[in-house]
């Protein structure tokens, strides 16, 4: 049984073994089925199991097949939260991509990330940022990050029924 915390995976990645592994690939399964859904559910924590798929897919930690290919699909939505501009994405990824800019890229993953807070970040840039940092190589800063943004990630409060709902 799938635990609906979120918040569970950030510790099954800072403990991985057997037992967390197995927990974590359950969670992540039908957090997939859930977030896929159409129409989807009403729930409190749907931007954090997307998430905490993204993280779980761009750190390669084992997940079902089902899971597994909708985790790019999720990947790609655009959550709700706070995101740096796109010329400061494009920059990133651009840096990233050259060894002898890797060390700018890191610092403006950084900047960006503690100047708009890992609570606030939107879960799609969260998961980029931690999918460049992996690629870099940087696969121990990555799941560091992805642990502290699963531990600090504030779900964005629901709009009332029937409200409309207004991009940030």
């Amino acid at each position: 049984m799938a635990r609906n915390d979120p918040l569970e995976v950030a510790i099954d990645l800072q403990t991985p073994g057997t037992t967390h592994d197995a927990e974590a690939a359950t969670d992540f399964s039908l957090y997939a089925a859930a977030l896929t859904k159409n129409p989807p559910d009403r729930d409190a924590h749907r931007a954090s199991k997307a998430l905490a798929l993204g993280l779980g897919d761009v750190l390669g930690v084992a997940m079902s097949a089902d899971a597994k290919a909708q985790a790019p699909n999720l990947e790609a939505m655009r959550w709700p939260g706070k995101r740096p501009s796109p010329d400061v994405m494009r920059r990133i990824e651009r840096a990233s991509l050259v060894p002898e800019r890797k060390g700018e890229a890191i610092l403006l993953i950084l900047d960006n990330a503690h100047s708009i807070g890992l609570r606030d970040l939107a879960p799609d840039v969260t998961v980029e940022f931690v999918r460049i940092l992996n690629q870099m190589g940087l696969a121990d800063a990555a799941r560091a990050i992805a642990i502290e943004a699963l531990e600090l990630y504030a779900e964005p409060p629901e709009a009332p029924t029937g409200a409309p709902v207004t991009a940030p």
